[in-house]
């Protein structure tokens, strides 16, 4: 070993090792001295997991974490909980199964990641509703609207961060579950379903009750479309022909600021069925969509008796 070899390993061993600075240094930048504007906004983008922790570095940020500025700041996030649910119709009574789509990470030559449905945390309710009406989410709550064969002008709520479900406003006009229900800017718009099909409806959770509105024009097309808000107009996605899917019995939802579609295929046994999911990135080309798959395949496999029924997309 060379002499400055040995000078630089004895240098470095002699050298003291400074301990962690303590929060209340004067020296680092206090956390709670920032405006909370900046404070939420950085608390936002923190997985609710890790408010727990948070709230007991100080009161400010308790008081922060619990505040219903953060709930309306998440709110406006991109949504990245996809919610499946199946009917079990084997049983006397349906039970309704959900999960939910998470992200994993695999190690092969050929995927570095992947999905799969897993069981939601908190145990939701079976409710024969669930299964006669039409179902759109805002925010962390799930609305499930109308009837099914029979007109029904019935509201049900649940909500997916507790597991409650509430009874809501019933509707002015009493409708199945041939209605088309969509959200539009945080509000549920409802149309046909009832003796006139252009008759519609408006409901704002924040205001109740339900309100006559104007009719929509719904567009129903054989394979994937995206619309173009300022030419107003329908465009196919190209780019997909690798994509063997079955539109009309499939399910989407957006994912990760992405389109998750997924289906079931029953397996060569005929005794299950395999729940399959796309991911797909779309990029405006010109005045074209182009649809890219990040990755596709089986997220999970249930009893052949599991019918898919709803894929919603809620707020953490």
């Amino acid at each position: 070993m060379s002499p400055s070899s040995k000078k630089f390993k004895k240098q470095s061993s002699s050298k003291a090792v400074k301990p962690p600075r303590e929060d209340n240094d004067p020296s680092l930048p206090s956390f709670s001295s920032l405006p909370d504007e900046i404070v939420l906004d950085c608390l936002q983008r923190v997985p609710r997991s890790y408010y727990l922790n948070l709230c007991r570095v100080s009161k400010t940020l308790r008081s922060l974490v619990r505040s219903p500025e953060l709930s309306r700041l998440r709110s406006l996030l991109p949504k990245n909980s996809v919610y499946v649910s199946f009917s079990e119709n084997n049983a006397p009574h349906t039970i309704y199964r959900w999960f939910t789509l998470k992200k994993t990470t695999m190690k092969t030559a050929m995927k570095t990641f992947g999905y799969k449905l897993v069981k939601i945390p908190i145990p939701f309710p079976s409710h024969h509703h669930m299964y006669n009406s039409s179902a759109v989410a805002v925010g962390s709550e799930i609305y499930f609207v109308g009837g099914s064969f029979k007109p029904l002008s019935d509201l049900w709520i649940l909500d997916t961060r507790t597991g409650t479900f509430t009874q809501g406003p019933s509707m002015k006009v009493a409708r199945t579950d041939e209605a088309s229900v969509g959200v539009i800017n945080g509000k549920i718009y409802v149309i046909g379903g009832c003796e006139d099909k252009r008759q519609a409806e408006v409901f704002d959770p924040k205001f109740t009750p339900w309100k006559l509105g104007e009719s929509v024009c719904m567009i129903r097309e054989k394979g994937l479309m995206g619309f173009d808000v300022n030419r107003k107009v329908w465009v196919k996605v190209v780019g997909l022909k690798t994509l063997n899917v079955k539109f009309d019995v499939s399910m989407m939802a957006e994912y990760d600021g992405k389109l998750a579609i997924l289906w079931s295929e029953i397996d060569d046994t005929k005794t299950k069925k395999e729940i399959w999911c796309s991911v797909i990135a779309l990029d405006w080309i010109g005045e074209g969509i182009r649809g890219t798959i990040e990755w596709s395949g089986i997220v999970a496999t249930m009893p052949d008796y599991y019918e898919f029924h709803n894929c919603l997309v809620v707020s953490d």
